[in-house]
């Protein structure tokens, strides 16, 4: 498994926000919310930068980040405990489980109407620590969550490549060291530990995505289940082009 050396602190500090530029999208606010709940908790409830349309009964929705493009994503009809079936917007849309599965997260959508909007966090009495997942009308005029200092937002898949974690990643050693501002190092080391751990991904899968081989990455694509793939390609926005 790849280690990560974080070369300063690596603790974020969090601002309420109307600028959608510096909104958190929903995948990264909810990787915040798992891994530095105490920072983070006195910002919710919060939108995020990442929005959802659905139709009146629907099972199929389009997501997407501000400013990103839009990517089909199935949707439960059903309201309840579910893990992300690896969709980029870490939208809890998969498999049903229930609130001890601690990577479930509880989605509340609309049975009766259509939507068309953002994702809201935080906002149900009897919130489980910020995991519900509000996919509903109320949170356009409520704001998001951004980090001290920044002027435009950390993005996830989907999202425009400028608005990418402003950071440096030296490979060269057999480990991942990032530097860069204690900002973006926190978030980039929380979020590339996630995807690593929960989709279970090897030194072989890593060391064909930093190594820029594009023959590799298509060979490992005929291989590897869509939870893989879905991680590779988020990995691949986090650090892209970034790799000494």
């Amino acid at each position: 498994m790849v280690s990560t050396t974080v070369q300063a602190n690596p603790r974020p500090k969090y601002e309420r926000t109307t600028d959608p530029r510096r909104m958190l999208t929903h995948a990264v606010l909810s990787e915040v919310i798992r891994t530095d709940w105490e920072n983070v908790k006195g910002v919710l409830p919060a939108r995020t930068a990442t929005s959802i349309r659905y139709d009146k009964g629907a099972t199929k929705a389009v997501a997407w980040d501000e400013g990103g493009r839009e990517t089909k994503i199935h949707l439960p009809l059903q309201d309840g405990w579910h893990i992300s079936d690896g969709n980029p917007f870490a939208i809890p849309n998969g498999q049903r489980s229930n609130a001890q599965n601690p990577d479930a997260l509880y989605l509340y959508r609309s049975q009766d109407r259509s939507f068309s909007g953002p994702v809201g966090r935080g906002g149900f009495v009897g919130d489980y620590r910020g995991r519900v997942v509000d996919a509903v009308d109320g949170w356009s005029d409520v704001s998001g969550v951004a980090l001290i200092g920044r002027e435009s937002r950390v993005s996830s898949p989907g999202s425009p490549k400028g608005s990418n974690l402003h950071i440096n990643a030296d490979y060269s050693s057999g480990k991942l060291v990032f530097t860069g501002s204690s900002d973006d190092i926190g978030l980039a080391n929380c979020l590339l530990t996630n995807i690593l751990i929960n989709n279970r991904l090897g030194l072989t899968e890593f060391n064909a995505l930093v190594s820029g081989a594009d023959a590799n990455l298509v060979e490992l694509a005929k291989t590897l289940p869509q939870e893989k793939l879905t991680a590779l390609r988020q990995l691949l926005e986090l650090v892209d082009i970034r790799i000494k």
